[in-house]
């Protein structure tokens, strides 16, 4: 894992084609950064929550782009975009619900299918259990998704 990600918290998302561990885009810097210039070997599952637009400038790989509607612990998927190119630009679907709701999960290319993400599949997300490696790669449904109360154990949306 690149050093990026030290101390960030992790969930794993459970979908139809497996479980893996994400990194929650949490703090300022890791939300800026996000995987730009990070090699293809390096690239971390990362979720950014309340987030409605992506960009792909100093990338060096394409990425699959996840973006999921959020309500009450469960998350839809509303679009799939995958290989989205370096330099490119991302925003969530029109008419795509609450402001706050929206999530962008991006992934090393060819993961999106490879997890078998398609639009309207439902996905469960959990806390990660300390003591625990993460699956390298998981999607799941239910859950709290809290992005501030750091440690808090608690995933709340």
């Amino acid at each position: 894992m690149h050093r990026r990600f030290d101390g960030a918290r992790a969930v794993e998302l459970r979908s139809p084609g497996g479980d893996i561990g994400v990194v929650v885009a949490e703090g300022f810097r890791l939300r800026l950064l996000g995987l730009m210039r990070l090699e293809a070997r390096e690239i971390e599952p990362l979720l950014f929550l309340r987030c409605r637009s992506i960009h792909t400038h100093g990338m060096r790989t394409p990425i699959d782009l996840v973006w999921m509607e959020t309500e009450a612990g469960q998350a839809r998927i509303l679009e799939v975009v995958e290989a989205l190119a370096p330099g490119g630009y991302a925003r969530a679907p029109r008419g795509s619900g609450r402001r706050w709701g929206i999530a962008a999960l991006e992934l090393a290319p060819g993961e999106a299918r490879r997890l078998r993400l398609t639009p309207t599949a439902e996905v469960e997300v959990a806390p990660h259990q300390q003591g625990q490696a993460p699956p390298r790669l998981a999607i799941a449904g239910e859950g709290d998704l809290n992005p501030h109360p750091k440690g808090s154990g608690q995933l709340r949306w």
